[in-house]
Order: structure tokens, then sequence, then C-alpha cells
């Protein structure tokens, strides 16, 4: 791993997900600053008036702890939507953008992709045969410094959102998190990086393989669908996710992520991953050229 990270970093091993069309990478971020505000809500600036008045104010819905900005607002737009599989990718980024703005923040979000993906959500995200999800949610409760509220929130709402949707099946689901004392559920460094190699190739350790489990060419009609899901709501840093024993074990790299997807993920993949963490638009920058 560090080696295929050091070959990447100098130019010598390229990534060949990007512009591949039987593989499918979608990375979703946002990044906000509150705005000045009193004591109460009648302090913030209101919004300019848009074409998503419809959408709700996150922060007046559900608090200050409901959860990340991300998360919270992704699915409150899809919650919204209805049929939100017809979506397009531009129309789901505006619309979150416009209920964050509506809760008082300024925001940006963003959309990396592995390829040109113009069309509808449904594209990236929709119900498969094969299908996983591993959704890690830390609130350091142990470290002052970094304690948040709203993570473990986020965990809840989108596995409940999955399996209403019927997107992923319960014992498909794993999840990661600092809310309880069993450390085989810890978001620890090794944990998650376990987890995530669970996530792109399932019970079938065939990492000497070319992209995770397939290990021949197979024509694009023949690859069987199969849909993943990250979700990641934590601390983040200068393209480095915080695990709950990162003082200790130290942060996971943008490259290390983008290595395991680039080498490990199936051929007919489609893998949605929500960043909500600070300096979330940089994860899976190395790996994914385009601008959704």
């Amino acid at each position: 791993m560090a080696l295929r990270c050091v070959l990447r970093a100098c130019g010598i091993l390229g990534y060949d997900l990007n512009g591949e069309t039987s593989r499918l990478v979608l990375a979703i971020a946002a990044e906000a600053a509150l705005q000045e505000e009193s004591e109460n809500s009648e302090g913030l600036e209101p919004a300019a008036p848009s074409a998503f008045d419809w959408l709700p104010s996150l922060w007046r819905v559900w608090g200050h702890t409901k959860g990340g900005l991300c998360t919270q607002a992704f699915l409150a737009v899809l919650m919204a939507a209805g049929r939100w599989q017809s979506l397009s990718l531009q129309d789901l980024r505006l619309r979150m953008q416009a209920a964050l703005q509506r809760s008082g923040l300024e925001a940006a979000v963003t959309f990396r992709c592995s390829r040109e993906l113009e069309g509808s959500l449904d594209q990236a995200l929709s119900s498969a045969q094969t299908a996983r999800a591993l959704l890690i949610g830390l609130c350091y409760k142990e470290d002052e410094e970094l304690r948040l509220e709203g993570s473990w929130n986020d965990v809840q709402d989108m596995r409940s959102w999955l399996l209403r949707q019927g997107i992923v099946r319960e014992q498909d689901i794993r999840v990661l998190s600092d809310s309880s004392g069993d450390m085989t559920m810890m978001p620890s460094r090794n944990n998650i990086l376990t987890q995530l190699e669970w996530l792109l190739c399932g019970e079938n350790k065939c990492f000497g393989a070319p992209h995770g489990c397939c290990s021949g060419e197979l024509p694009e009609e023949h690859l069987e669908a199969v849909q993943l899901l990250l979700l990641f709501a934590g601390h983040g840093d200068h393209a480095e996710l915080l695990p709950s024993d990162w003082r200790r074990a130290g942060p996971i790299r943008e490259r290390e992520v983008s290595v395991l997807v680039d080498d490990l993920l199936p051929e007919g993949a489609r893998l949605v991953c929500i960043f909500d963490c600070c300096d979330s638009s940089q994860m899976l920058s190395s790996l994914l050229r385009y601008r959704a």
C-alpha cells in the first residue's frame, strides 16, 4: 500500500479508474462556514430567493446537533424530491446547496466523478442484486478538542434511508461508530481500512487480481451490477480522515483511500462516497478528475 502511494505520488504509477465505463465512483462533499449569528435564529441573514425556497431549513427542522451538513442536506433533498432517482446530479447539487443556504450557511457542495456523468442520479445510486454499505460515524467522545454531536445521527439516518429505499439489505450494512465500547466496531484506523476492503471486495479477498475481485476482462453487458456506498462522518484535515485513534495511529490519507478504491473496486461496480468532514472536497481528489 505504502509503495503504491509513493509511486502514484511521483507520477510513476497512474490510476486506472478515470474515464472507465465499467466502474464508476461519485464523491459528494459539502463545506460550509456558519455565518455570524445571534443567540436566536433571527440573527441569521436570510438567503436570497431561489427556485428551491420550498426546501426546509435544516436547523429549524432538526436543531444544531442533528448531524453533519453533507449527510443531512443529501437526505433532506432526496426525501423531499419523492422520485429522487430522476434527479440530475446538477439538480441534486444545487438543491443541497440551497438547503444549506436556507439554514444560514454559506455552503460549497462539490461532486467529483471518475467519468463525465450528465444523467440522473440512478446512474450512480440504485438498487442492485449485490450491494454493500459502510457507514462510519465519529463523535470523539473521549477527546474534548474534537468532540462532535451529530455524527452518530448521520449513520443512523443513512442506514434507515438505505433500508427504506431497498438499496442495501440490513445484513450488508456495516457500521463503525465510537458510540459504544465495542472495540470490534470502533472506527480505528485499522478497522476503517479493513472494512473499506470489505466494502470494495466483499468476502472475496482477491486482492492480487486487477480491479478487486475480477481477474478477467468481461464485456460490459455481462458485468454484474454492484452498488456500494461509503459514508464518513467525523473530522477531516488537509485531505486526511481522522479515525478514533488518530493521535496514536495517525490519520488516513487521501491517497491511501484512492489507491484502495482504484485497485479493489470490481468491474461493474458503482461507488458513492459521502464525506461529511472538514476539507471533504479534497477526498479522492487525486483519483477523480471530473466535476459532476
